[in-house]
């Protein structure tokens, strides 16, 4: 399929400037697919609970909830509390195909009363939502947007979700009884992010990068020895962002380093020209840092509180503008 999940946003992250200092290593989910190449781990909790989070994040799912009747009614029916019941987020795939992508909820669940709510909400809405039922199994197939989702619930803290209905199977035949049997490669990568982070990450090169890199000239020599990234984002009152591109030598690193110093100067050359946004991330570009550690590139940045509550009041003042007709 052509859709693609990009569960790593690298350009942003290159962009934002990220290091990597492990405090904790991370632990993979025991539910991730053993085929996985990238994952993201969201700590909901932790996200909502900084000083960020309270200021802005909070009123920001309250907001989105506001505009979708739907959405509350669904959530009120099946006892689900976004803002209190989900603890951790965890998004994996393997490359491009999107149908591999999985989505693992870890919080507080009734399994129970959501099973009852989705009946319900099945009998007068069949097309919208179906119910496979395979034993004691249980798989709810959401239609809403014409792009079937299938879940279910693991237990009473896990909630899977994928667009592949064979994805939740494994899942519940798991159970997350047994630690992942993930690529050693990739396994590699999780145990080196920082699991205290707010958010972190892991990814081997996707072969649509390795290929990109390989058709260009100038980047061809890179292409079998960048071998993956890693990271993380730390919240408080501020974003100190962290991400560490690993190769298979120092010569490679240094070469990754050199275009990544092209990219800082090329983003600096842009907010420059940029009177909206210049000000504002003029700074946060500026701060970027570009270095190899032996065979790693480390981007280090920091996206202070001041410009965060610059960026927040014009996306405000720009959503209140009346629409031209």
């Amino acid at each position: 399929m052509s859709r693609s999940p990009n569960l790593v946003p690298l350009a942003l992250a290159v962009l934002l400037g990220l290091s990597v200092t492990s405090a904790r290593a991370a632990e993979a989910d025991k539910l991730l697919p053993g085929d996985a190449t990238e994952v993201v781990v969201v700590n909901v909790k932790q996200v909502l609970e900084s000083p960020l989070g309270k200021k802005y994040l909070t009123d920001l799912v309250k907001a989105a909830l506001a505009q979708s009747p739907e959405a509350q009614k669904i959530l009120a029916a099946t006892g689900v509390d976004p803002l209190n019941d989900v603890t951790t987020v965890t998004a994996a795939s393997s490359g491009s195909d999107v149908d591999k992508a999985v989505i693992i909820v870890r919080g507080s669940f009734d399994p129970a009363k959501a099973g009852a709510a989705a009946e319900e909400y099945a009998k007068k809405n069949p097309t919208l939502l179906k119910i496979h039922k395979d034993g004691g199994t249980v798989v709810y197939e959401n239609n809403a947007d014409n792009t079937p989702m299938f879940g279910a619930f693991v237990d009473s803290s896990t909630v899977v979700l994928s667009p592949s209905q064979a994805v939740v199977a494994a899942a519940l035949k798991n159970g997350g009884t047994a630690p992942a049997k993930l690529k050693k490669e990739f396994a590699a990568l999780v145990e080196r992010a920082d699991g205290s982070q707010a958010v972190w990450l892991a990814a081997l090169l996707p072969e649509e990068v390795r290929s990109l890199l390989a058709a260009n000239d100038k980047s061809k020599d890179l292409a079998d020895k960048v071998t993956g990234v890693v990271g993380g984002i730390a919240v408080d009152k501020d974003l100190q962002v962290a991400l560490a591109v690993t190769t298979t030598d120092a010569r490679t690193a240094e070469a990754v380093a050199d275009v990544l110093g092209e990219m800082k100067r090329f983003a600096r050359l842009f907010v420059q020209g940029n009177k909206e946004v210049g000000k504002t991330l003029g700074p946060v570009v500026d701060g970027v840092k570009v270095a190899t550690a032996k065979t790693d590139v480390t981007l280090t940045g920091r996206v202070p509180e001041d410009v965060i509550d610059k960026l927040v009041k014009q996306l405000q003042a720009a959503k209140a503008e009346p629409k031209k007709p």
